[in-house]
């Protein structure tokens, strides 16, 4: 399986950054020993030792302080991928609207996760090109571990609540921007426009694409094609489809459409991406 580009996993001592940041990716960060503080969405956020932190990233965020010996695990996994897997919304509800949510659980277990997880990222980065076929199995078992994690804060969001904080940010036009987010989600392998978009949770077009594109970085078109090019990159891995199915069911309204969108976006063409996967 092959999954869009974004996915992040590093560990070790953070700095403290000059400026806010933000990104579209959901993060995860784990605080191996020490403790931090955050700005985010406005807030202060404290993250002692053991805690594993989830978040939206397009929340505009910094750390703003760091005491001695503070070492931090940090994940990113692309939207795309995210809302894929479909979590229970008593997690996903909290993030898509711009909360933190902070778990305990494990500590011993996350911080395994976590240094698996960045070793395996290291030696990945250095043979992609060389064991595709093994970076693509490895990252799916990355992936069910990391999904089971967050299953597990979900459990406990339902279970023991008093275990599990969360921050809240600004969540109005969150609130606008996950149902849009969920609606392309849902919706992107049919034709689609962005008064489709617009329509289907009741905004004005124009409002629509700047307030997504202010809060995501990407407009929703490109949203939209990162959907329909992951779609069709696990067609074109996975089943013997035509190069033409693969166009029409990931949501292209044309093949030659599907090629100028592949060949610009991944760099090769749908067919030599296929053959140098061994499908």
């Amino acid at each position: 399986m092959n999954y869009t580009s974004g996915y992040f996993c590093w560990l070790g001592k953070p700095g403290i950054p000059d400026h806010l940041h933000r990104h579209s990716d959901i993060e995860l960060n784990l605080v191996c020993s020490g403790e931090l503080t955050y700005l985010i969405g406005g807030h202060m956020q404290v993250l002692r030792a053991d805690d594993f932190a989830i978040f939206w990233a397009v929340t505009p965020h910094r750390i703003v302080e760091l005491k001695e010996g503070c070492e931090l695990g940090v994940v990113h996994i692309p939207l795309t991928d995210f809302l894929r897997w479909a979590l229970p919304q008593r997690l996903l509800h909290p993030i898509m609207h711009g909360e933190m949510v902070v778990h305990r659980e494990d500590p011993q277990y996350d911080r395994m996760l976590f240094e698996r997880w960045s070793q395996e990222a290291r030696r990945l980065s250095r043979h992609l090109q060389v064991f595709e076929e093994d970076h693509a199995e490895l990252q799916e078992i990355v992936y069910l571990e990391i999904q089971a994690r967050l299953r597990r804060a979900a459990r406990a969001l339902g279970r023991n609540p008093e275990k599990v904080s969360t921050a809240r940010a600004h969540t109005e036009d969150f609130t606008r921007v996950e149902m849009m987010a969920t609606f392309v989600s849902s919706n992107y392998t049919d034709p689609l426009t962005v008064e489709d978009i617009a329509r289907g949770v009741n905004l004005h077009p124009n409002y629509a694409m700047s307030l997504f594109k202010r809060t995501m970085g990407l407009t929703l078109l490109e949203y939209l094609t990162q959907h329909r090019l992951a779609h069709a990159q696990r067609l074109l891995i996975t089943s013997n489809c035509s190069i033409l199915d693969v166009a029409l069911e990931a949501g292209f309204g044309s093949l030659s459409r599907f090629y100028a969108v592949f060949k610009n976006e991944v760099g090769i063409s749908p067919r030599q991406y296929r053959n140098q996967r061994g499908t």
